[in-house]
């Protein structure tokens, strides 16, 4: 409850709360008699706040969030992924800055191992047309940097669990491209 009481930035509730006109409503659901509960997790909930962050730009905010949502997930393996996804995308837009290019690439590595090691079993990910953001991210990293041989081992293990990723080509294309590439 304190960490809450923190990120409303209350005096009771202030913060989001305040901003949105919602204090009477929260205050009605704090009552110990109404029963409110939530399916969701401490990790998800926490996630989902840092998504608000990122896209109102309060990327300290949301990277406070984000690595608290990972300090307090259970073994909740998707909402790990979901967290990684976020933490991606916070680090590469802030890409530029300081070391959070490298944060970016660890993060990518993490989620692929994630993956590996414990989703891709999972019936939410058993589909043909997979998306994990994670290798499409790392295979351009690498491919801007020059890697050429890290991105194209990336695209042979996107291609090995049948990935997807938002171009025209897929991974298949971009393999072809990387190879050409590399042979320069």
């Amino acid at each position: 409850m304190k960490f809450l009481k923190k990120l409303f930035n209350s005096k009771k509730y202030g913060g989001v709360i305040e901003s949105l006109d919602l204090i009477d409503f929260w205050d009605d659901l704090d009552d110990p008699k109404s029963n409110v509960t939530t399916s969701k997790s401490t990790s998800g909930f926490l996630n989902d706040k840092a998504g608000w962050a990122i896209s109102d730009k309060k990327y300290d905010l949301a990277e406070k969030l984000l690595l608290e949502s990972i300090n307090r997930n259970n073994d909740n393996s998707i909402d790990l992924h979901f967290t990684y996804n976020h933490l991606i995308k916070l680090y590469y837009k802030l890409r530029d800055k300081n070391d959070y290019l490298d944060k970016c690439i660890d993060i990518c590595k993490k989620d692929i191992a994630l993956y590996e090691e414990e989703l891709k079993d999972e019936k939410f990910f058993k589909k043909n047309d997979t998306r994990i953001p994670s290798f499409q991210r790392l295979v351009i990293i690498y491919e801007k940097q020059n890697k050429y041989k890290k991105a194209i081992k990336i695209c042979e293990k996107a291609i090995k669990y049948s990935m997807r990723d938002t171009t025209k080509s897929g991974f298949e294309g971009r393999l072809k491209r990387l190879k050409k590439k590399a042979e320069k």
